[in-house]
Formats: C-alpha cells, structure tokens, sequence
C-alpha cells in the first residue's frame, strides 16, 4: 500500500497501516471475523468483520452490529433478510451511527483530527484548546494544500495554545510527535503558523519570560532532590518558593528590551530562577546558591551552556 500524501510504501503495524514517512495513519487493519456460522446453533451467527483479537470494534457504535459497514440489506437474528419496509428503521439508526458512512471522502481530514486528538492528550490540553485546535486546522485544511498534514497539524495546536495564553514550547509539541513516531520538524512548524496567521488574521504576541516563571520555579521546588537539601538547610519549601517567586520578578523588572532582545524567553526564565537563588541564598549568609545551574538546568529542561550563556550575559548585569 502507498500512502495518499507523499506516495511512500506503508508500514504494517499490529492494527493499522502507517507511513513512516508524514506520519498519518493510512487505515485500520481489519481482518475476517472468527465467529462462525455453526449449523446447529444460530446463536453464534455473525457477519461482523473484527478486528484483531476477536474482539468486534466498539468504535462504531449501534452501526458496528449490523453487518458490515457497507452493506444496507439488513438481516435479522437467523441471517434472514428483513423486508425493505420493516428495515428502514435499522437503515436510519445505522446511518447516523456508521462511522464509515460518514467519513467516506474525508478520510484524509479524519485521519489528521485523530493525530490531533492522541497530541493534544499527550500534551494534556483542556477541551477548549482541543476544540480551537481542531476549529484552526479546519478552516486551513483546503486552502495550505503545500504545507504537510502533521505540519499544519502542529501548527494548530502551537497557534491554539498561544490564542488560549498556554505556555507551550515548541520542543514540547516537537516532542509529543515524535513520542506517536511522528516526524515533525521546528521550523517547517513556525513557517505553517506563520501562513495560518495571514490566513484567519490572528495575532498571537510574542511570549516573554514572565509567562514561563511560575512553570520554571514549580520545577525547582517540586525536584526531590532540592527538597532534601532544603530540610537540610531547615529551610521552609512553601517560604523559599514564595522569596524565590518574588525575587524573580523583581529581577525580570530590571531587564529592558535591549538586554532582552533576541533572547529565548523560556531560556531567560531559566537563568533569572537561578540569579534569584542566588540572591536568596546570599541573604542566609551563603556565597552559592541553593541551586545549582546544573539542576535548574534539569529540571527546566535547558541546556546548561544556554542557561550559563543567559546568566552571564544578561541576569548578572542586574544583580546587586
């Protein structure tokens, strides 16, 4: 099998058909069922094609149980053909619930709502981001037909966040992909949310340092490790969490756009956490941290040269 979009040959998983290549999921496997007409017992009639494991799909619902999922001659519990005047009832009900029938031409834009579905769960977004992820994608599906379905998939969900003041970092969303063995990358990301942008017109403002704080300093003081060596120091959690927040803040006050310009924000949030305790630990009498660079470096999920590079060069420039 050949995938739609970029034309590689599909690899068969246990229940479906994947492109290595863009990621989207090319259909489910469906195989014969294992139920078998039994001459002397009409109670294990059946024919329902399964999936794999015996086990009859519950994905589609009341449609599901009514023959195959193409086939409109409804039979009763014997495998006898119900007359057409007694079987509209049982046409109408598996109509409204085959999710076949009503996904036949739009399998492309299922396929790509499902991929955003299993990314926004990993990502652990609330219903209204979900809902503005898939709204997004919807109104740019026909009209970015140059732009890569998982990229635009990674887009909406990216712009969504934004809209919805969702601090999401593009490693996170690049991660959660490649987690689903997804290929996405960065920068065709941004280029796909820069086209929705001029498309619906949407403005999203650049994301500062302020906005990444509190998840910076959570980090910090949820890590075991510096639990423990805080009940050391006999060192409240709950106390040092609230100097370390105001601290932070009052530094991120000093910076001016010049210092801050170019800068990763997130990066920045970093390096003011770990002036921050420095500052803290410098009011206990201490000529180090609390903190090393190395652990916020870790819990922040930052490299360790950019978090030195940001000290350096900007958070020590303010530090009194």
């Amino acid at each position: 099998m050949i995938c739609e979009d970029c034309s590689t040959q599909l690899t068969e998983t246990v229940s479906d058909y994947v492109c290595p290549n863009c990621g989207l999921v090319a259909g489910k496997k469906i195989v014969d069922s294992s139920y078998q007409k039994n001459e002397n017992d009409y109670k294990i009639f059946g024919t329902q094609a399964v999936e794999e494991g015996n086990k009859v799909s519950s994905t589609n619902q009341i449609g599901s149980f009514v023959g195959y999922y193409n086939n409109w001659n409804i039979a009763d519990f014997h495998g006898k053909k119900i007359k057409p005047t007694k079987s509209v009832h049982f046409r109408r009900i598996k109509k409204v619930n085959d999710i076949y029938s009503q996904s036949q031409g739009k399998e492309r834009l299922y396929r790509a709502l499902r991929i955003l579905a299993v990314i926004s769960g990993i990502l652990e977004f609330p219903e209204s981001i979900k809902e503005d992820s898939a709204r997004i994608f919807r109104i740019c599906y026909k009209k970015l037909i140059d732009i890569r379905v998982t990229d635009l998939i990674a887009a909406s969900i990216y712009l969504s966040s934004r809209l919805n003041h969702y601090n999401l970092r593009v490693k996170d969303l690049l991660q959660s992909f490649e987690n689903e063995n997804i290929q996405v990358q960065g920068k065709n990301v941004l280029y796909a949310a820069t086209q929705i942008r001029i498309i619906t017109g949407y403005k999203v403002k650049s994301t500062s340092s302020e906005e990444y704080l509190e998840r910076v300093i959570q980090a910090l003081i949820n890590d075991d490790e510096f639990k423990i060596k805080l009940q050391k120091l006999h060192i409240s959690n709950m106390e040092y969490g609230i100097l370390l927040r105001k601290t932070s803040q009052e530094i991120l006050k000093k910076l001016s756009n010049n210092l801050r310009g170019g800068r990763d924000p997130y990066a920045l949030a970093c390096a003011t956490v770990a002036g921050a305790d420095l500052l803290i630990a410098n009011n206990f009498g201490k000529r180090r941290g609390f903190a090393t660079q190395r652990l916020i470096s870790r819990v922040g999920d930052v490299a360790e040269y950019t978090l030195r590079e940001h000290f350096l060069q900007i958070i020590k420039k303010v530090l009194h």
